[in-house]
């Protein structure tokens, strides 16, 4: 998702990017894969700042699936991390399960 928002302020895209952004932002479900795993960098922390406080403060459902430790995230300053962490805004579920890529 990062990827594909940071490619519409390319000159070459035909992409709104104020619109793209929109789009996700607003999207009736959002499921972020492997969040933590882009590369951290002020900008992409900011979308996802943005992302995530204007999903809580309208309600809509957003899944996230991560290896990353949001708590300890969190605990480091990461604004995106400690709002993820908010029990009021959502419920974290746990699984620890083997890769299963490991075991082709």
């Amino acid at each position: 998702m990062m990827d594909y928002l940071r490619s519409t302020f390319s000159p070459e895209s035909r992409i709104d990017s104020d619109a793209a952004f929109e789009e996700i932002k607003t999207s009736p479900l959002l499921i972020l894969d492997d969040l933590g795993q882009e590369r951290d960098t002020n900008w992409v922390e900011e979308r996802l700042y943005q992302i995530i406080v204007h999903r809580q403060n309208f309600r809509l459902p957003t899944v996230v699936t991560t290896r990353t430790d949001f708590a300890n995230e969190a605990k480091n300053g990461s604004a995106v991390a400690s709002r993820i962490q908010d029990s009021g805004s959502g419920q974290i579920v746990t699984l620890n399960a083997p890769d299963y890529r490991l075991a082709l």
